[in-house]
């Protein structure tokens, strides 16, 4: 059969994005097994990977006041304790950083997925995958890859419901698993349920489907709303003002939340408030141009109820607004609701710009698309480093293991509470040095 140009480029296509996103498997597989132990999963191994966890009164100390730590992500640290006492690899980085690998392969492949399917376009595909700074925490130990993958899922899990006409039950009890396991990646993802709630319970109303829906799911519901008041409970302890969650409310919206997004792509300074304003303004413009359509965008809605959710909540509670790593678990989800809103806002220019105007405009959108996929791209990869990560200063593999020194003698960059990293090398040190006598005894 001959293939069409059409074809054959579509062909091309696919082909290089499956070379690109084997490429950033590999960056990331390389980097988890290569680079050092940072402070927080040193503190997250040695203060939850290695205790019982799975005993009632360890699992009542930690969701206690005093026992919550921002540190526990509890399906990361489960999931590393488990796989701890499978394979008895004791104070090895790359196997306390596989369970958050692992999500990213469960990323990458949920990602092809929706583009095959057409749930999100090829820039909304290349913004998912080519965030640097999301890329190095998958390859951390650490829960904020996981939040995302499972915000991720969540977010097709809608769409799938909204193209059944919002009729298919099942679609709102994988949503309903996926937010679950999302929260127990990281609590912070608890702030996504009022924007998902709401506009669920007004699409359920709108469709009189709200009765069968109690009645098809009502148990898993209620299962559903009882963990959640525990994980609130559980991240207000977390974010208690004595803990590192608490920020203190110093910086507002645009700087914590806005220019926070931007500089995982531009850095911080004045790039990242520029790109921010600009992304900003032009997400205001395409909400106001769609009128009345608005009420049919779910993800256009959901943006505008999870900004108030995090205006109200700064306000009630002065916490102070998400920022750096804390915006990632939010990723995948800010990402669908770009797409939704930079599409209607094109519909509605081709609409106004006339015939004539038609395929100049379809044009410059062409041109545009490739523009943007290109630097997206091009910006991912001289970003690759496969030693270090971002926060360099905390990688101490090479200060105390590839180096091969005992003790640098440095302290610590802040003094946090002692160094553990350090503590962590000289426990594998002790380790390897115990089973090398027991060896050659």
């Amino acid at each position: 059969m001959i293939k069409t140009p059409t074809e054959k480029r579509q062909r091309a296509l696919q082909w290089g994005l499956l070379c690109y996103f084997l490429f950033l498997f590999v960056t990331v597989l390389i980097r988890s097994a290569v680079s050092g132990i940072t402070y927080d999963e040193a503190c997250t191994y040695l203060g939850f990977g290695l205790i019982d966890l799975f005993r009632p009164r360890t699992l009542y100390a930690l969701f206690s006041r005093e026992g919550c730590i921002a540190n526990n992500h509890w399906l990361n640290t489960i999931l590393i304790r488990l796989l701890q006492m499978t394979v008895r690899a004791d104070y090895s980085e790359f196997v306390i950083r596989l369970p958050s690998l692992c999500f990213f392969a469960l990323y990458l492949v949920g990602l092809a997925y929706a583009y095959r399917r057409g749930h999100c376009s090829l820039p909304a595909l290349l913004l998912l995958v080519s965030n640097y700074y999301l890329l190095e925490f998958y390859g951390l130990a650490r829960g904020y890859g996981m939040a995302n993958t499972c915000v991720f899922f969540a977010c097709l899990s809608w769409i799938k419901w909204r193209d059944s006409g919002y009729s298919e039950d099942r679609h709102l009890r994988w949503l309903m698993l996926y937010m679950s396991l999302g929260v127990f990646a990281n609590t912070i993802v608890l702030l996504l349920y009022p924007a998902f709630g709401l506009l669920c319970l007004y699409r359920l109303v709108q469709r009189g489907r709200l009765g069968a829906f109690m009645k098809s799911s009502g148990v898993l519901f209620g299962l559903f709303m009882l963990f959640s008041l525990v994980m609130v409970k559980y991240h207000m302890n977390v974010s208690s003002p004595e803990k590192p969650l608490y920020t203190g409310g110093e910086m507002g919206f645009f700087d914590s939340v806005v220019r926070g997004c931007a500089a995982m792509f531009v850095g911080g300074g004045r790039a990242a408030a520029v790109v921010g304003a600009a992304v900003a303004l032009s997400a205001a413009l395409c909400l106001a141009v769609q009128g009345r359509a608005l009420l049919e965008r779910d993800f256009s809605l959901m943006l505008i109820l999870f900004v108030v959710t995090n205006v109200l909540l700064e306000l009630a509670l002065r916490k102070g607004y998400i920022t750096g790593r804390v915006l990632l678990p939010f990723y995948a989800f800010v990402v669908f609701c770009f797409q939704e809103l930079y599409a209607a806002g094109w519909e509605r220019l081709l609409e106004w710009g006339g015939r004539r105007a038609l395929a100049n405009l379809e044009k410059a959108g062409a041109v545009l698309t490739g523009a943007v996929c290109a630097a997206l791209v091009l910006s991912c990869l001289l970003q690759t480093d496969l030693h270090t990560t971002r926060e360099w200063n905390e990688d101490y593999k090479f200060k105390l293991w590839v180096a091969g020194e005992y003790l640098t003698g440095e302290e610590y960059p802040g003094k946090r509470n002692g160094n553990a990293p350090e503590v962590f090398y000289r426990y594998k040190y002790d380790a390897m040095k115990d089973r090398y006598l027991e060896e050659i005894s």
